[in-house]
């Protein structure tokens, strides 16, 4: 994807305050601050969170679409994420 407002939570801050705030919102037992630092930065324009998977090994992408505009999200890569979403519901 290519935005022009994102953050990534995906690496360490060098920033000792906003790193505690990182390690918080991801954080699997306790949702609370990842919700609101997600609705602060919603607020604020942002258009996506980049942020490391708790569930398993990868990265994630949350996609604020109030904050895009028409054409403004592009997956580069949609037929891979297609196939991998037909291959999810076939588990199923």
């Amino acid at each position: 994807m290519k935005l022009k407002r994102h953050i990534s939570f995906a690496n360490i801050f060098p920033n000792k305050e906003l790193e505690k705030i990182r390690r918080q919102c991801l954080d699997r037992n306790e949702l609370a601050p990842s919700q609101a630092i997600g609705l602060y930065l919603k607020n604020q324009g942002v258009q996506a969170i980049v942020y490391t998977s708790v569930a398993s090994a990868g990265k994630n992408v949350v996609v604020f679409l109030e904050n895009t505009g028409p054409g403004e999200v592009i997956l580069f890569n949609r037929s891979k994420v297609l196939a991998q979403i037909s291959r999810l519901r076939s588990v199923r």
